[in-house]
Formats: C-alpha cells, structure tokens, sequence
C-alpha cells in the first residue's frame, strides 16, 4: 500500500494498560469522525474493541495484498476479477480506509 494513500496512524498499534492505542511512530492513536465514537462501560469491552483496532493497519495491508494476489491469478486465468462477491466487499472496506 502506497504511503500515499495511508491516512492512519502507521501500525504496529499497541493497546496501552490504561486503553488508549499507541502508534508505531509514539503517537496517540485517536478515533473521530462520521458521527461515532468507540466506547464502552466494560473492560472487557474496550479491551476487545482495543485488541481489534490495534491491528487495523495490518488488516488492510494483509487485505490489500490478498486483493492484488487475487488480481494476479484472475489476470493469469482470464477470470473476472469482479465476478468475485468476496473481493469486491474487500475492495469496498479498503476504499472506506482510504486505502
């Protein structure tokens, strides 16, 4: 993925003890925007959503880089990329990252 086109905080992200996320860079990793907020009442909770988001960035690269794979071998076979449900919602979600 192209630093270009990365809006986030670079990842590795850690979940500090006290629950704010951590960016590789030292940096607070901070949610805003379209209207929503992460929390919750339960440790439990922000820990799980903690433990989600923190590997955020390593999602969409892992996805980008099965979306170019996938592209390949269609390439390769003369298959329709698009033809594929699975690949057009991973395209979507990495459009939505801004990735």
């Amino acid at each position: 993925m192209s630093e270009s086109k990365r809006q986030w905080t670079p990842g590795p992200w850690e979940l500090a003890p006290w629950g704010d996320l951590i960016g590789s860079n030292g940096d607070k990793v901070v949610f805003a925007g379209d209207g929503f907020s992460i929390g919750s009442r339960s440790n439990s909770t922000w820990k799980a959503n903690g433990d989600v988001a923190k590997v955020a960035p390593e999602l969409a690269e892992a996805l980008q880089a099965m979306c170019s794979q996938w592209e390949s071998i269609c390439d390769i076979k003369g298959w329709d990329v698009q033809a594929s449900a699975e690949y057009r919602a991973a395209r979507a979600a990495l459009a939505k990252a801004g990735a």
